[in-house]
């Protein structure tokens, strides 16, 4: 689309991180997790548990298959 939801001058069709936490939109992609009406690249808080996406990154620690902005534990 063409609005710029994180401020940084690029329409999301231009950026490569629409919602400006750090992880690409790519990565993120377009699933809604949390099932809150926001696609994952433009959900700050992909998994809603309170932690930012750019905070839990793309780890996984527990080695469950889910990268910790995915995963609620």
């Amino acid at each position: 689309g063409t609005t710029d939801p994180d401020n940084d001058g690029k329409p999301n069709y231009l950026d490569t991180d629409s919602d400006g936490d750090g992880l690409p939109d790519a990565t993120e992609g377009t699933i809604d997790t949390d099932n809150d009406g926001k696609p994952n690249y433009l959900d700050n808080d992909s998994d809603n548990d309170g932690l930012t996406d750019g905070v839990e990154g793309t780890a996984d620690p527990d080695g469950d298959g889910k990268p910790n902005y995915l995963d609620t534990d």
